[in-house]
């Protein structure tokens, strides 16, 4: 067995002291160095869609008519879409005097929405959302009053994405 002088004792003790720091400085600088790297590129859809009204105002508001308003949205956009539509009648007096004939086959009402029960495909049109409003025969013509129904609609990317 070889013994150790007490002077080169310091001189080892700070060699293995200067090796344990090496070491623990390549250890740190490997784990540190260590990459891995992955490019996921996103690509975000977007609907973009228009409102499509054949409407027929009439010459005078009267009891008993149908008035002509098909109402339709067209996906005009790049990606497949699903779309929502608000109808709302500008007078409140209105509504009790008349009614629309919504398509409840191709349309689903929730909250104050009707939303299209397929989806749109680039290029394609819904099936309308109604396509008269009738003024009920019996309210007088002193009732009736000028009205619109204002339609307001929406789109979002139909991959992944719902409804709220």
């Amino acid at each position: 067995m070889v013994k150790i002088k007490n002077r080169d004792k310091p001189l080892i003790a700070a060699m293995v002291l200067l090796l344990l720091l090496a070491a623990g400085c390549f250890g740190i600088l490997a784990y540190s160095t260590y990459r891995d790297q992955t490019v996921n590129a996103f690509t975000v859809g977007y609907g973009e869609i228009a409102i499509e009204e054949d409407f027929k105002p009439p010459r005078k508001l009267l009891p008993g008519i149908s008035i002509k308003k098909e109402v339709a949205v067209a996906n005009t956009g790049p990606v497949p879409c699903s779309v929502r539509v608000l109808a709302k009648y500008t007078s409140s007096k209105m509504i009790k005097f008349s009614s629309v004939d919504f398509n409840t086959e191709a349309w689903t009402a929730k909250g104050d929405y009707f939303y299209y029960n397929s989806i749109l495909q680039p290029g394609e049109k819904t099936i309308p959302l109604f396509t008269s409003i009738q003024i009920q025969d019996n309210v007088s013509q002193a009732q009736l009053e000028p009205f619109d129904v204002l339609i307001y609609a929406e789109a979002i990317q139909a991959d992944g994405v719902k409804w709220d």
